[in-house]
Protein backbone atom coordinates (compact mmCIF):
# COMPACT_ATOMS: atom_id res chain seq x y z
CA UNK A 1 0.00 0.00 0.00
CA UNK A 2 2.84 2.34 1.36
CA UNK A 3 4.58 1.85 -2.46
CA UNK A 4 0.77 2.81 -4.37
CA UNK A 5 0.11 5.80 -2.20
CA UNK A 6 4.12 6.85 -3.40
CA UNK A 7 3.54 6.44 -6.85
CA UNK A 8 0.19 7.70 -7.06
CA UNK A 9 1.17 10.84 -4.78
CA UNK A 10 3.96 11.66 -7.46
CA UNK A 11 2.03 11.01 -10.55
CA UNK A 12 -0.66 13.72 -9.16
CA UNK A 13 1.82 16.50 -8.21
CA UNK A 14 2.98 15.75 -12.24
CA UNK A 15 -0.78 15.62 -13.98
CA UNK A 16 -1.42 18.93 -11.16
CA UNK A 17 1.90 20.87 -13.02
CA UNK A 18 0.72 19.09 -16.25
CA UNK A 19 -2.60 20.45 -16.24
CA UNK A 20 -1.24 23.94 -14.88
CA UNK A 21 1.64 24.21 -17.68
CA UNK A 22 -1.55 23.24 -20.40
CA UNK A 23 -3.71 25.78 -18.88
CA UNK A 24 -1.27 28.68 -18.91
CA UNK A 25 -0.06 28.02 -22.15
CA UNK A 26 -3.89 27.71 -23.62
CA UNK A 27 -4.63 30.98 -21.84
CA UNK A 28 -1.63 32.84 -23.92
CA UNK A 29 -2.43 31.17 -26.84
CA UNK A 30 -5.52 32.86 -26.90
CA UNK A 31 -4.82 36.38 -25.62
CA UNK A 32 -1.40 36.26 -27.98
CA UNK A 33 -3.19 35.30 -31.15
CA UNK A 34 -0.08 33.51 -32.26
CA UNK A 35 -0.37 30.28 -34.32
CA UNK A 36 0.26 26.92 -33.24
CA UNK A 37 -0.45 22.87 -33.63
CA UNK A 38 -2.88 23.68 -30.34
CA UNK A 39 -5.82 24.94 -31.72
CA UNK A 40 -7.77 26.75 -29.37
CA UNK A 41 -9.52 29.61 -29.94
CA UNK A 42 -11.58 31.06 -26.91
CA UNK A 43 -12.11 30.37 -23.41
CA UNK A 44 -14.89 27.98 -23.86
CA UNK A 45 -12.61 25.46 -25.92
CA UNK A 46 -9.86 25.66 -23.03
CA UNK A 47 -12.01 25.28 -20.60
CA UNK A 48 -13.45 21.92 -22.33
CA UNK A 49 -10.09 21.07 -23.22
CA UNK A 50 -8.98 21.20 -18.98
CA UNK A 51 -12.27 19.38 -17.92
CA UNK A 52 -11.48 16.19 -20.51
CA UNK A 53 -7.87 16.32 -19.08
CA UNK A 54 -9.25 16.18 -15.50
CA UNK A 55 -11.49 13.29 -16.23
CA UNK A 56 -9.46 11.22 -18.27
CA UNK A 57 -6.09 12.02 -16.34
CA UNK A 58 -7.96 11.05 -13.28
CA UNK A 59 -9.32 7.68 -14.42
CA UNK A 60 -6.13 6.87 -15.80
CA UNK A 61 -3.77 7.33 -13.28
CA UNK A 62 -5.85 4.56 -11.75
CA UNK A 63 -4.62 2.35 -13.96
CA UNK A 64 -1.13 3.10 -13.70
CA UNK A 65 -0.72 3.32 -10.45
CA UNK A 66 -2.69 -0.15 -10.22
CA UNK A 67 0.21 -2.26 -10.79
CA UNK A 68 3.68 -2.40 -12.49
CA UNK A 69 3.19 -4.04 -14.95
CA UNK A 70 0.84 -3.90 -18.30
CA UNK A 71 -2.60 -3.53 -16.72
CA UNK A 72 -4.48 -5.82 -18.79
CA UNK A 73 -2.18 -8.85 -17.39
CA UNK A 74 -3.92 -10.34 -14.24
CA UNK A 75 -4.73 -9.72 -11.75
CA UNK A 76 -7.49 -7.98 -13.73
CA UNK A 77 -9.58 -4.83 -13.01
CA UNK A 78 -13.10 -5.80 -11.22
CA UNK A 79 -15.76 -5.51 -13.91
CA UNK A 80 -17.66 -2.50 -12.04
CA UNK A 81 -14.55 -0.46 -12.26
CA UNK A 82 -13.81 -0.76 -15.56
CA UNK A 83 -17.51 -0.39 -16.49
CA UNK A 84 -17.98 2.81 -14.44
CA UNK A 85 -14.39 4.29 -15.80
CA UNK A 86 -16.38 3.79 -19.05
CA UNK A 87 -19.53 4.98 -18.64
CA UNK A 88 -17.73 7.84 -16.71
CA UNK A 89 -15.33 8.78 -19.87
CA UNK A 90 -18.45 8.04 -22.43
CA UNK A 91 -20.66 10.52 -20.10
CA UNK A 92 -17.66 13.13 -20.33
CA UNK A 93 -17.64 13.30 -23.72
CA UNK A 94 -21.30 13.07 -24.75
CA UNK A 95 -21.03 16.48 -22.20
CA UNK A 96 -18.09 17.92 -24.03
CA UNK A 97 -19.76 17.48 -27.53
CA UNK A 98 -23.47 18.19 -26.92
CA UNK A 99 -22.49 21.12 -24.40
Amino acid sequence: MKNILTTSSILGVFAVIQSMIMLVYGYMKIHSGATSIFVVTDQAQLQTLMFLQLVVGGHLLLFVTRQAKWFFQKPYLAGALFGAIIATQIFAACMCFFG
